[in-house]
């Protein structure tokens, strides 16, 4: 059970905007280090302008990581959204059990985990966990049916945001 993997999908639009915002923070961050390097090696006139230089540098060789992580990232779920695409069979995911409500970690709503029965044509019938906030599908009951794709194979999927099948 634990071997199925959700994919929530990413358009061109969402890839290019994310992908945009990570290569500035990379080239900003990058940037930035090494100006501040640079200043705390050879411009710094006392003690405390090498550490705060320094320590500039290394916040921004921080934000340059964050950068190259949220292009990493995009670039995963990017392929992970092609290639379910392509391989992908439409399914029925069954929620055969619902966790206790949480508080999301932003603070601003709440979610469930979710514990679904995916089923199919040609496909093997897995169950799979995931957490969705409560106002993507409002309404779910054990019982409830949505709609899917799911690659058979690799058992990535992901789930309509259409009204659930019932």
């Amino acid at each position: 059970m634990g071997d199925a993997e959700r994919v929530e999908p990413m358009g061109r639009v969402h890839a290019v905007l994310a992908n945009t915002v990570g290569a500035v923070l990379l080239a900003g961050g990058a940037t930035g280090a090494v100006l501040f390097t640079v200043g705390a090696a050879t411009g710094a006139e006392t003690t405390v302008d090498a550490v705060v230089f320094g320590a500039v540098a290394l916040f921004a060789a921080l934000v340059g990581w964050v950068g190259l992580g949220t292009l990493i990232h995009n670039r995963d779920v990017r392929a992970a959204t092609r290639r379910l695409a392509a391989t992908g069979v439409d399914a029925a995911a069954e929620v055969i059990a619902i966790g206790p409500e949480e508080v999301t970690p932003d603070g601003l709503s709440t979610q469930h985990e979710l514990l679904l029965r995916l089923t199919g044509p040609g496909l093997a019938p897995f169950e799979a966990r995931t957490t969705e906030p409560d106002d993507r599908f409002p309404g779910l009951v054990v019982g409830s049916r949505l709609a899917a794709v799911v690659d058979p194979v690799r058992r990535e999927f992901s789930l309509h945001r259409g009204d659930p099948l019932c």
